[in-house]
């Protein structure tokens, strides 16, 4: 992979946590002036296609039900036809075209299991002529990454535990469709003034539906990148051997790279009892540190393993950016 500078790997570390970083604040994290900041920014969203965004709070939100599915086909769809299927679905938030052990991969979210239900027999049915095997799981717990959530989910989502107006909504989407959006710009597309938007933006942070603004990297430096699903035949020990491959996902990276080699890690229940997705320079690192490192930590647990690399994004947005891994990964407790 290119070598990138330490300016450039700060900037995309800090605008991962907070997207919404002053070019000064910017500035002290890379270590330079604001121009440096300033010219080093326009080239980053150039060359990264950065989508300033939200990375929200779901388990504060109504988001009961959030699937990964594995779709395989008998008979390989033209993709015309699945860009007609996925065009105005408001459940799928992120679907790609996968080339490897699978064909589709779709990251989908509801309020409640009897929407989702309906949803993927609807699915199904779109799909039935190329006799798709379906395989979906359900995610509880995610331990390391998010999915950018589409402006339309956002506009029919009621937040019943939270008391947003249509006022604090439409400020949600300025800021979901670009996070480093001016108060001046927000109170103009609303028709407020700048005070009263400051307010309504402090509210809403403390409310906690907002986990973090972030960015979203649609042309990463890596070459290949991949979805992984696996499923076990627990045996003994099977959370010690967890707790020994999450250091692998923690620590594989530098102190400071241009990208996170693990983008989102979580358990599931369902069809499958793990996910990932990773960025590797080549099929090698790709598969030593994906279904390999799975079949190395859990070799007791014989595990089944679907491996795939993305070669096109259908809908939504890579949700690639470059966080502290070890600051931000969370570990699963199980409570009593």
């Amino acid at each position: 992979m290119q070598e990138y500078s330490f300016v450039k790997k700060a900037l995309l570390r800090e605008l991962s946590e907070n997207a919404r970083a002053t070019i000064t604040e910017l500035a002290k994290a890379a270590k330079c002036s604001r121009t440096t900041v300033i010219n080093n920014l326009g080239a980053l969203e150039k060359e990264f296609g950065i989508r300033y965004t939200i990375e929200f709070n779901e388990d504060e939100m109504n988001f009961s039900q959030r699937h990964v599915l594995r779709i395989e086909f008998t008979k390989k769809p033209k993709p015309e036809f699945i860009d007609s299927v996925f065009k105005d679905d408001k459940v799928a938030q992120f679907v790609a075209w996968i080339e490897g052990q699978f064909d589709l991969f779709v990251y989908a979210i509801t309020d409640s299991g009897r929407r989702y239900m309906k949803w993927e027999t609807d699915l199904a049915i779109k799909l039935a002529q190329y006799r798709p095997k379906i395989r979906p799981s359900e995610i509880e717990f995610t331990q390391l990454g998010y999915f950018p959530i589409s402006n339309e989910v956002l506009e029919a989502i009621t937040f019943p535990r939270f008391k947003l107006d249509e006022t604090d909504k439409k400020m949600l989407l300025l800021l979901n469709e670009n996070a480093r959006i001016g108060y001046s710009d927000i109170s103009r597309a609303l028709k407020i003034n700048d005070d009263t938007v400051r307010y309504r933006f402090k509210r809403i942070m403390k409310m906690g539906v907002i986990k973090r603004f972030t960015i979203a990297i649609q042309k990463p430096p890596t070459t290949y990148n991949t979805v992984l699903f696996a499923r076990y035949r627990f045996g003994p020990g099977h959370e010690s051997r967890a707790s020994r491959i999450r250091n692998l996902y923690m620590d594989i990276d530098g102190p400071l790279p241009i990208m996170n080699t693990f983008q989102y890690v979580t358990p599931l229940t369902g069809t499958y009892r793990f996910f990932q997705m990773g960025c590797f320079e080549d099929e090698k690192a790709a598969q030593e540190n994906g279904p390999g490192a799975q079949r190395k930590f859990f070799k007791e647990d014989i595990p089944t393993i679907y491996f795939g690399r993305i070669i096109k994004v259908i809908k939504g947005f890579l949700p690639y950016r470059n966080i502290d891994v070890r600051k931000n990964y969370q570990i699963l407790k199980w409570e009593d």
